[in-house]
């Protein structure tokens, strides 16, 4: 799939999956201690309605 999307984008730096990002951050997370509820916000933080990944262009990106 990575590679199909890299011919598809080739201007493209780095493609990733969010799913796999969040769960490794989550992973991250949890591996350091961070209480749940600080990960719950931390995983808001990306992937809620106003996170970094609903973000429609790249200075929103920035700024989220």
């Amino acid at each position: 799939m990575v590679q199909v999307l890299k011919t598809a984008f080739p201007s493209v730096q780095h493609l990733c999956c969010m799913l796999h990002c969040k769960d490794n951050v989550c992973q991250h997370l949890t591996d350091v201690g961070v209480p749940i509820e600080y990960r719950q916000h931390v995983l808001n933080l990306l992937s809620g309605n106003d996170g970094a990944t609903s973000s429609a262009d790249e200075a929103t990106l920035d700024d989220r």
